[in-house]
């Protein structure tokens, strides 16, 4: 399965709104989210967060945006590095 997510691999995306990332995903590469103005939703399926290269990964990320993670995780989303620049865009589902 995909294990990384790579640099801009989803850079100025204008046509997504909604993302799955599954939970064989363990790193994510700076600018990968970077402006996508578009994005409503991100939904990551793994208990273990991802590891972020750097905050550049959700880069202007939109205020409306959502990021979903597993309820049980909530927390450890939360207090990771990186990820705890981005409390305020997690929800747990």
């Amino acid at each position: 399965g995909l294990t990384k997510i790579g640099s801009y691999a989803f850079y100025y995306c204008t046509a997504l709104t909604k993302l799955v990332i599954p939970s064989t995903v363990t790193s994510i590469d700076a600018y990968a989210f970077g402006n996508a103005s578009c994005m409503l939703e991100y939904h990551f399926k793994g208990t273990t967060p991802p590891t972020l290269a750097d905050a550049t990964v959700f880069t202007a990320i939109p205020s409306a945006c959502k990021i979903y993670v597993p309820s049980a995780a909530l927390a450890t989303y939360q207090s990771a590095a990186v990820w705890n620049g981005f409390t305020s865009y997690l929800v747990g589902e």
